[in-house]
C-alpha cells in the first residue's frame, strides 16, 4: 500500500456521492451495521500499528514493492497515513472526506504504477491480523464489543462482516479510481500518441521536403517554422547541417576555383618551365660537347708541353755538354797560344841562325876569296849557303808575321770562346729557367686535364639528370593538365549546388 496525502483540492460530485451510496446500500452497510463495526474501533486502534508492522515486513522482503520507497522515512510516513485511513474505516464515517480518500488512495496508486494485487495483500494482512485479535479476545472480555448488546458475542460476527465488507468497499473504490485514472492515462497517452503521430508525420513531411531540396541541391533550404517542442532540436540540428553543408560547399567552391586558377597557372608554369628545361638540356649537351673537345685539347696540350719539357731537358744537357766543348776549346786555344808562343821562340833561333848562317858564308866567301881558284867551289858553296840564310830568314819573317797573325787570332778566338762560353752560360740559365717554366705548365696542364675532366663527367651527370628532369617535367605537365581537368570537373559538380547567402538563416 502506498502513502496517501489528503489533498483538499479533490473533490465529488454529487452523481459520485449517490454512486457511493448505492454501493454502500448493496454491500447493506446501515446505520446497524455501521454501529457494529464502530465497536470494533478500539481493537482497530490497538491492533493496527502490529498488523501494519507484518505489512511492512512483508515489503521489505519484496523487491517489487520495496522499490516504491525511498527511506525508512517514507515508509514511516506511508505507515502514519494508513492508520489514519484505517480510523476512518473503523469509524465507519462514509462521507464525503472518506471519497476524497479513497480517490487520491486509487489517484496516486495510479500514477505511481502500484498494481492492485500488492495493496490487495497489504489489505488480507492487515485484516487477518484485526480478525485474529478480535476472535482471540472475544472469549475474555465479551463485554468490550458493545455497551448496549447483553451478548457481546453475538454482536461480534456482525462488527466483523461489517469491517470486511467495509475493506472491500475500500478496495472496490480504490481499483474503481485506480481503473479510471488508469483509463484515463490509456486515453491520455493515445490521445498524446495521435498528436505525436500527426506531429511525427508533419515532422517526416517537413523533413523530406528538407531532404529532397538537399538532394536537388538546393542548400540555401531552412526550415523557419518552428516545430513541436520535442521536434525542436531536429529542426535546428537540421538547419546547422544545411549552414555547415552550405558553408563547406562553398569553401570548396572557392577552393575548386582557387585549384582551377591555381592549375591553370601551374600548368602555364610548367609548360614554360618544360621549354626552358630542353632548351637547358639542349644548351648543357652542347656544352658537354665543348667541355669535351676541350678537354681533348687540353690533353694535347699537356702532352705537346710534355713533349715540350723533355726537349727543353735535352737542350739543357746539350748547353751543359756544349759548356764542356767550350771549356775544352778555350783549354786548346790556351795550347795552341803556349805552342805559338814555342812557336816564335823557334822562329827567333831561326833568325839567329838564318843571322849566324849568313855570317858564316860571309866569312866564308871572304875566306874562299883568299883562297883563290882553290876556294871556288866553296865560294860557290858559301853562296849557297848565303842564299839558304837569306831565305830561311824571309821564311822566318813570314812565319814570324804567320804565327803573329795566328796568335792574334787565337787570342780573338780565346776572346770570342769566352764570351761563347758566357753566352751559353746565360743560355743554359734561361734554358733551365724555361724548363721550369715548362715543368709548372706540365703540372698546371695535367691539373686543368684532370679538373676539365671531372667538369666533364659532371657535364654528363648534370646532362643526364636534365633529361631526366624534362621527362619529369613532361610527366608533371601531364599530371597539371589531368589536374586542371579534375580541378573544373569539381567546380563544374560545385556549382550544381545552390548555396545559402552568407549569414543566411
Amino acid at each position: 500500500m502506498a502513502v496517501v496525502k489528503f489533498d483538499p483540492k479533490n473533490h465529488l460530485s454529487d452523481a459520485a456521492l449517490l454512486e457511493l451510496g448505492d454501493r454502500l446500500d448493496f454491500l447493506l452497510l446501515q446505520q446497524d451495521q455501521c454501529r457494529a463495526m464502530r465497536s470494533l474501533k478500539g481493537l482497530v486502534d490497538r491492533e493496527l500499528p502490529q498488523a501494519l508492522d507484518k505489512f511492512y515486513e512483508q515489503v521489505r522482503k519484496t523487491p517489487q514493492t520495496l522499490r516504491f520507497f525511498s527511506s525508512p522515512e517514507h515508509m514511516g510516513r506511508a505507515k502514519g497515513a494508513q492508520v489514519n485511513h484505517w480510523k476512518t474505516i473503523s469509524s465507519a464515517n462514509f462521507g464525503d472526506s472518506y471519497a476524497k480518500q479513497v480517490r487520491a488512495i486509487g489517484t496516486v496508486h495510479a500514477h505511481i504504477g502500484l498494481e492492485p494485487r500488492w495493496y490487495i495483500g497489504g489489505y488480507a494482512i492487515v485484516l487477518d491480523h484485526l480478525v485474529q485479535s478480535a476472535l482471540q479476545t472475544m472469549p475474555a472480555r465479551t463485554s468490550f464489543f458493545s455497551a448496549r448488546g447483553r451478548d457481546g458475542a453475538a454482536e461480534l460476527p456482525q462488527a466483523l462482516g461489517s469491517l470486511c465488507k467495509a475493506v472491500l468497499l475500500d478496495i472496490d473504490l480504490a481499483i474503481s479510481v485506480y481503473l479510471e485514472e488508469a483509463e484515463k492515462a490509456r486515453e491520455k497517452a493515445l490521445a498524446e500518441a495521435r498528436a505525436r503521430e500527426q506531429s511525427q508525420t508533419a515532422l517526416i513531411k517537413s523533413l523530406r521536403a528538407g531532404l529532397k531540396a538537399l538532394s536537388e541541391g538546393d542548400l540555401g533550404f531552412r526550415f523557419t517554422t518552428p516545430f513541436d517542442p520535442e521536434f525542436e532540436i531536429l529542426r535546428t540540428n537540421f538547419n546547422d547541417a544545411a549552414e555547415a553543408l552550405s558553408t563547406a560547399f562553398r569553401q570548396v567552391s572557392n577552393a575548386a576555383s582557387g585549384i582551377e586558377t591555381g592549375a591553370d597557372e601551374i600548368a602555364h608554369a610548367v609548360d614554360d618551365l618544360a621549354q626552358r628545361t630542353e632548351r637547358q638540356a639542349a644548351d648543357i649537351g652542347h656544352t658537354a660537347t665543348a667541355l669535351s673537345t676541350v678537354t681533348a685539347e687540353v690533353e694535347q696540350t699537356a702532352r705537346i708541353t710534355l713533349n715540350a719539357h723533355d726537349t727543353a731537358t735535352q737542350v739543357c744537357q746539350a748547353t751543359r755538354e756544349s759548356d764542356t766543348a767550350v771549356q775544352d776549346a778555350v783549354c786548346a786555344m790556351q795550347a795552341i797560344e803556349t805552342s805559338s808562343a814555342q812557336m816564335s821562340a823557334i822562329v827567333d833561333l831561326l833568325d839567329e841562325v838564318a843571322l849566324r848562317t849568313n855570317l858564316l858564308s860571309l866569312n866564308a866567301g871572304v875566306e874562299a876569296a883568299r883562297a883563290g881558284e882553290s876556294g871556288r867551289g866553296f865560294g860557290v858553296v858559301a853562296t849557297e849557303i848565303r842564299n839558304l840564310a837569306q831565305r830561311s830568314a824571309v821564311s822566318a819573317r813570314e812565319i814570324r808575321k804567320l804565327i803573329a797573325v795566328s796568335c792574334q787570332q787565337v787570342s780573338d778566338g780565346v776572346r770570342l770562346v769566352g764570351r761563347t762560353r758566357v753566352t751559353l752560360d746565360k743560355i743554359s740559365r734561361q734554358v733551365d729557367t724555361i724548363a721550369d717554366f715548362v715543368t709548372e705548365i706540365k703540372t698546371l696542364s695535367q691539373s686543368q686535364a684532370k679538373s676539365l675532366g671531372d667538369v666533364n663527367t659532371a657535364i654528363a651527370s648534370i646532362d643526364r639528370s636534365t633529361q631526366q628532369n624534362a621527362a619529369m617535367v613532361e610527366e608533371s605537365s601531364a599530371a597539371t593538365q589531368n589536374l586542371r581537368q579534375e580541378a573544373r570537373a569539381l567546380a563544374r559538380s560545385v556549382r550544381q549546388f545552390r548555396l545559402a547567402q552568407a549569414g543566411l538563416r
